[in-house]
């Protein structure tokens, strides 16, 4: 799924399920760390990558504290991303959690 906006996502998760989404922290609107916040409160929560071109040490620390899974530094390769992505989601076929990973480093 492509949306412009985080409001406009969060609309269409709200009718579908998914298994991950990919967002900028700071968007006009809703921001990423809102749109985190929200997923998280779902009754079927899913993984969230928080990219941003600002990772900062409070950034990471927010993200932490609400549940990415991973914040993915901008810019990134097209390796980055799907190293970042692959390393978020379980291998085809296995049981989703659909939680954060239990500890680690977000920027991993």
């Amino acid at each position: 799924m492509l949306a412009a906006s985080a409001q406009d996502a969060f609309s269409l998760i709200e009718k579908e399920r998914y298994d991950l989404a990919l967002v900028d922290v700071k968007m006009p609107g809703m921001d990423g760390m809102e749109f985190l916040r929200r997923v998280r409160r779902r009754p079927e929560p899913f993984p969230v990558i928080l990219m941003t071109g600002y990772a900062t040490q409070d950034t990471l620390d927010a993200a932490a504290k609400e549940g990415a899974a991973l914040v993915l530094p901008k810019p990134f390769t097209p390796d980055e991303l799907l190293n970042a992505v692959q390393g978020v989601l379980p291998p085809a076929g296995q049981a989703t959690s659909h939680g954060p990973p239990k500890g680690g480093d977000l920027t991993d």
